[in-house]
């Protein structure tokens, strides 16, 4: 949609140009805005389609009810978040509240794991 806004906007500024000659656009000659502005579209463009396609492939990957896999999937989509457990929990379709216990009760789970494997 961006593109195609863009699209035409260039066409009634190229008219602009020929007509009145040669403006700046956003503190740039047009004729170098007119390059950088479509190539910034085409890249914003495309990586809302890569960050669409991860969004879609963590939501797939991660099944609600699958309790055996919940630890690996709780780390994974964490990860792929950056870390950042709002956007966590979004894509788990859950609280951030909810996630904060999950990860709490795997926090806790593995240092019990550790003491029994260290023999306390």
């Amino acid at each position: 949609m961006l593109a195609r806004a863009w699209d035409e906007a260039v066409s009634i500024l190229d008219c602009y140009r020929q007509e009145r000659g040669d403006f700046s656009l956003a503190g740039l000659p047009y004729k170098e805005a007119r390059g950088i502005f479509g190539q910034l579209i085409s890249e914003l463009e495309d990586s809302a389609r890569h960050i669409k396609r991860i969004l879609s492939d963590l939501k797939d990957f991660v099944r609600p009810g699958d309790k055996a896999t919940e630890p690996f999937q709780l780390n994974y989509v964490v990860h792929r978040a950056a870390g950042n457990q709002g956007v966590a929990a979004g894509i788990l379709g859950i609280s951030r509240q909810a996630l904060n216990k999950r990860l709490s009760r795997r926090r806790q789970a593995d240092l019990l794991e550790k003491s029994f494997a260290d023999g306390e």
